[in-house]
């Protein structure tokens, strides 16, 4: 993989981002994980972040007034030195809408073009700019999808899945398995799907010949959102990396796993651009024979995935611990297929099973001005909860007292928002040093993905399953009331974490930003 060009361009252009005081934010919806998280995040570095208000936002399927979004950014791009961008929320109203929206080809090509014009309009301006390859979930359900999505996903999935697998094996059976599945589903569903795919697809490879013809980016994301080993998005992946690697641009074009934690990434890719510094990483795991199993929800190995999100990041890699800035822990999986945080068992484990790490956190705060980062991808949607007992041990150990103002954690959702999580803020939290606002972020990270995704969210499913007016994907009956009962336990959680690390965080309310049990968001101090 090529270098990332930050180490190979010259320091006055490195040195134009170090003076900026705005970075301008569009998020890739208006969830609490890709917009709060961001701006949590951002109060470690130094600008003053411009994002839109939620009323510019799309509410899950309703679609933001992009007329509006579009004058907003039109007025902020004026005065912003640096942009983080997604494509999906300015060129299609967010993530959903890239899903289901039916707008033209000709309408979102003309979005894309003004929206890359800024730097003509702006030279100055650095801009970053991701792009998702749409994910084609294995099952039937709507609630992120096309209302085909209901009857047909599933299908459709596997048209996809046996359609590019037998373009790889040429084994027979995957053609037919590929034509039985496309015969259950309605020819006019099968070339809505194929056309949608086909025009953001075609958008996503403008994006990076503008790039390779006249440069209007600093840095280009394009991220694989929930994928499997075959598929039309991994085909799409797969031409877009050749796409890339032809014209040469890959030392600041990316294309890898992930999607919810990609404006993290580019923060930290921004950090490392602006400070001129790329944070030396040594990776720990906690089990090194099994660095290459492949994780739920993608289609690669887990090692591979670190290490594109490392160099996504901004980082890179050091087997000298001495030199090390940041030690980043990785409590990787051991089973061939990794488990769900829900279904965890806890009998017959120990902390013991992390001693290897505890070496590397006494040397924290130790003079060294070491960071680590709790990359905890042992399971998919949610924390390890032994490890989340192993931490609060080695807070109170004398021979170590781990201190939140040094260590960054992640496990949340897929393996490759985990470790884009904990590793962008590591690097940005070795950059600038801001221990304070990095206990704030990580107080909420542990919350959300330990307490809540891997234990409490389990018990309010269990409550909701009592009553009838509510289910778990709609707790619209009574929103103020799941927030108040999730806030009750939760909040009792940060009073705990603030007793352990000697903090003094409240949280203030929970709230559910789609009405349902999966996605969860703080409001705190």
């Amino acid at each position: 993989m090529d270098a990332p060009r930050l180490f190979v361009c010259c320091c006055a252009a490195l040195l134009t981002c170090a003076s900026a005081s705005k970075l301008l934010y569009l998020p890739l919806d208006e969830r609490f994980t890709t917009r709060n998280a961001f701006l949590n995040l951002g109060k470690l570095v130094p600008y003053e972040i411009l994002t839109p208000p939620t009323s510019l936002l799309p509410n899950l399927k309703v679609p933001p007034p992009l007329d509006e979004l579009h004058a907003w950014v039109d007025e902020n791009m004026a005065q912003a030195d640096a942009a983080i961008i997604s494509s999906e929320m300015y060129i299609y109203g967010g993530l959903i809408q890239s899903r289901v929206s039916n707008d033209t080809m000709d309408e979102v090509q003309a979005r894309m073009e003004k929206l890359l014009a800024y730097k003509t309009q702006y030279p100055k301006l650095q801009m970053l700019f991701s792009a998702v390859v749409m994910r084609i979930p294995a099952y039937n359900g709507d609630f992120e999808e096309p209302w085909y999505w209901e009857y047909y996903g599933y299908d459709l999935y596997e048209f996809s899945f046996y359609s590019d697998k037998y373009y790889h094996t040429h084994d027979p059976a995957d053609e037919q398995a590929a034509i039985a599945a496309a015969k259950q589903v309605p020819p006019a569903i099968i070339k809505e799907f194929l056309w949608r795919r086909s025009r953001n697809f075609n958008i996503t490879r403008d994006v990076v010949n503008a790039e390779a013809a006249t440069n209007p980016l600093e840095f280009l994301y394009i991220t694989q959102d929930d994928n499997a080993q075959y598929g039309f998005n991994i085909e799409e992946a797969d031409a877009l990396r050749r796409l890339v690697a032809s014209n040469n641009i890959g030392d600041h074009a990316f294309v890898y796993p992930g999607a919810d934690e990609v404006g993290l990434t580019m923060l930290s890719m921004l950090s490392v651009s602006s400070t001129g510094k790329s944070p030396k990483i040594q990776l720990v795991y906690r089990d090194p024979s099994t660095v290459y199993n492949i994780p739920n929800y993608e289609g690669q190995p887990m090692v591979t995935t670190l290490q594109q999100q490392t160099i996504a990041a901004g980082g890179t890699f050091t087997n000298d611990t001495q030199a090390a800035d940041v030690f980043m822990l990785v409590n990787n999986f051991s089973e061939d297929h990794q488990l769900e945080a829900p279904n965890q068992l806890m009998n017959g484990r120990s902390t013991a099973d992390y001693n290897m790490f505890t070496p590397y956190l006494q040397k924290l705060g130790s003079g060294q001005a070491k960071t680590a980062g709790f990359a905890d991808n042992r399971f998919s949607n949610g924390g390890d909860l032994m490890l989340l007992q192993y931490i609060l041990e080695e807070a109170a150990d004398p021979a170590v007292k781990l201190d939140m103002h040094h260590f960054c954690y992640a496990g949340w959702n897929t393996d490759g928002n985990t470790l884009g999580t904990v590793i962008s803020n590591a690097i940005i939290l070795a950059l600038f040093n801001d221990g304070d606002s990095n206990t704030f972020f990580n107080v909420l990270r542990l919350i959300e993905d330990e307490y809540y995704q891997a234990s409490y969210r389990t018990y309010l499913e269990n409550y909701v399953s009592l009553v009838n007016d509510a289910t778990v994907s709609d707790l619209s009956s009574d929103l103020p009331f799941y927030g108040d009962f999730s806030n009750k336990t939760l909040g009792s959680r940060v009073q705990d974490l603030d007793t352990t690390f000697g903090l003094q965080w409240v949280l203030d309310s929970c709230y559910y930003p789609w009405n349902r049990t999966f996605e969860i968001g703080f409001v705190a101090h």
